[in-house]
């Protein structure tokens, strides 16, 4: 019997470029932004949008200098600057068979899966797997409707056969007992809003093979994680990387930071998703091999 355990420790660091501010503070206290108005001042907010207002705005426009810019107008300083990451990894230990997708709803046991839950249903579990991603909006009997999906470009196509809904949640993943003729799959689902004007760029690195004492299990180096060789690496749902190939082939883990996910644009609620492939040979020493994975996002600018 052999397993393999990969324990993710997730990292979010958040580097915001900072804008040329006159403040006024003294010891204790600080001014970010002062207006000239003829009333409002208020703020509004819900779960989603947050509303400065002002009243009056008189002197509009951008003056500048070598050193020095003044926007003027309405708040035009005020830049609350987000970058909200979240990490959910495949429970293994939560597979049920997946029948059918109409839409956002999938056909399959709701057993153990709750509103807000993050779920990943797959198409042919294994080396060619396909994944689409979703939060859970609501249950009911035998069934499981998400908000919406998310895939690499591909959805899958549910049909009942070697079909599965895992849920997304934790930072530990499971490969549990592996045989030379299948390759064991894993998603990593993650979560990112930024209002920043360039997006996000999300970075992996490993701290080492995966081992079990002096024993190791190599990267992938070919491009294709296949059954019956010992081999481990993974692949991106994005497919438009510029600095690595996760996006077009199996790529192994390194202790040297690469990118797997990077959007250009500001973003809300925005899904990606890495899925984790390892294989064993026949010659491979039984044990328990494991390595930690650390996922980074920063703000592009």
């Amino acid at each position: 019997m052999r397993s393999l355990v990969i324990c993710l420790l997730i990292l979010g660091l958040v580097a915001l470029p900072q804008g040329l501010l006159a403040a006024m503070s003294s010891t204790n206290f600080q001014i970010q932004w002062d207006t000239v108005s003829t009333g409002g001042g208020d703020n509004a907010s819900s779960a989603t949008y947050q509303l400065r207002d002002t009243s009056g705005n008189q002197a509009v426009g951008d003056v500048s200098s070598t050193s020095y810019n003044i926007a003027a107008g309405y708040r035009q300083g005020v830049f609350d600057q987000i970058l909200a990451f979240e990490v959910y990894a495949q429970s293994t230990s939560t597979v049920r068979a997946a029948t059918s997708v109409i839409g956002t709803t999938v056909s399959a046991s709701e057993t153990g899966i709750s509103e807000g839950d993050f779920v990943a249903v797959v198409e042919n579990l294994g080396a060619s797997q396909v994944v689409a991603v979703g939060q859970v909006a609501s249950t009911g009997a035998g069934s499981i409707v998400v908000d919406r999906w998310t895939d690499n470009g591909t959805f899958p196509t549910i049909d009942g056969t070697n079909d599965f809904l895992y849920i997304l949640s934790g930072s530990t993943i499971d490969f549990e007992n592996f045989s030379v003729s299948a390759v064991k799959t894993a998603v990593v689902a993650m979560l990112v809003s930024t209002d920043m004007t360039l997006g996000y760029t999300i970075t992996v690195f490993d701290d080492g093979d995966l081992r079990d004492g002096l024993e190791s299990i190599s990267d992938i180096a070919d491009g294709t994680v296949s059954a019956g060789s010992s081999e481990y690496g993974g692949r991106s749902s994005d497919s438009s990387l510029v600095s690595s190939t996760f996006d077009t082939q199996d790529t192994a883990f390194t202790t040297s930071a690469q990118e797997v996910v990077t959007v250009t644009d500001p973003t809300f609620d925005d899904r990606t998703f890495v899925t984790l492939k390892a294989a064993i040979d026949s010659g491979q020493a039984s044990g328990t091999y494991a390595n930690t994975l650390s996922l980074v996002v920063s703000a592009n600018y």
